[in-house]
């Protein structure tokens, strides 16, 4: 079993993505900040976009060159981040029925290598 984390920054949807990635395989921790022994880290959907947005501000520009891309909300929101082996954008899986659990093990697969 793979062990990944989930961070909770105050604003998050957890609850949803929890019990999708048990159900596909994980075991889920859910932490203020990453830690030691996760083979994955998720940052969660929003709960609340302006309360999430206070929290991330300054994100792009304390995350630099990993931005790849981006959305404008009124201010610019990273959409893409890259660096080396790690990759994440936004999407939703635990809501995507059988799709969206086969691109959790596939994620958790990537997480296991």
């Amino acid at each position: 079993m793979v062990r990944v984390a989930i961070i909770d920054y105050g604003a998050g949807n957890i609850f949803s993505l929890k019990n999708s990635l048990g159900r596909a395989g994980a075991e889920v921790d859910v932490a203020p900040s990453p830690g030691a022994g996760h083979a994955g880290l998720l940052l969660p959907g929003v709960g609340s976009f302006d309360p999430a947005m206070s929290r991330l501000e300054g994100f792009a520009e304390a995350a630099g060159d990993v931005v790849t891309a981006s959305s404008d909300y009124g201010v610019p929101v990273p959409a893409v981040v890259e660096q080396g082996a790690y990759f994440g954008t936004q999407f939703h899986p635990e809501k995507s029925g059988e799709a969206g659990q086969a691109m959790l093990r596939n994620f958790l697969g990537v997480c296991r290598r």
